[in-house]
């Protein structure tokens, strides 16, 4: 679906829609009663079970595509959606996914209730993420947020583990440059 023409309210309340819609349809294919999405994090113990099971499996996708979005040299705080925050850029990407993994996921997790909630988060989440290919559509989809047409690998990029020297000279890294041969210091 394009996006293309449409305002930030308009792309916000059609996210609502796709997002409800995921919880609907998770509540009923498991059978687990969905009320609305509530965590208290001040009082983390009187949140129920399936919002206990959002929050894993949501910290588990943001660190997954916190991960992407530094190893692809961008901002976390360079949200579009989400700001204000240090991780703004990840809670947009991240956003992408929820709907085919960490709701889904949740859902499945308590309805299994074997074992504890996060380990079956765990376990249950990463299907998903594998099943929906994730890690290999984040490179393409961030460059599709920025607007990029097609992502294409950074050529002119220095070799890794350069180290800048005097005089803008570069030398190599991953080697002791003290003059001190001995490791006792």
């Amino acid at each position: 679906m394009s996006c293309k023409g449409m305002t930030l309210q308009q792309i916000r309340g059609l996210e609502g829609i796709r997002v409800r819609e995921a919880y609907r349809t998770a509540s009923k294919l498991t059978g687990i009663k969905w009320k609305r999405r509530d965590y208290k994090q001040n009082d983390w113990d009187d949140t129920d079970q399936i919002n206990k099971a959002i929050s894993y499996g949501n910290m588990i996708l943001y660190s997954l595509c916190e991960a992407a979005i530094v190893s692809l040299g961008y901002s976390t705080a360079l949200g579009f959606v989400h700001t204000g925050k240090i991780r703004s850029f990840v809670y947009d990407v991240a956003d992408l996914y929820k709907a085919e993994t960490t709701i889904p996921a949740a859902f499945e997790s308590v309805k299994e209730g074997d074992g504890t909630l996060e380990a079956n988060v765990r376990r249950i989440l990463r299907r998903y993420l594998q099943k929906q290919k994730v890690m290999s559509r984040l490179p393409k989809d961030i460059a599709w947020v920025l607007g990029k047409t097609n992502a294409v690998e950074q050529s002119d990029s220095l070799t890794v583990g350069m180290l800048w020297d005097e005089g803008e000279i570069l030398v190599a890294g991953g080697r002791n440059y003290s003059e001190r041969d001995d490791e006792s210091w």
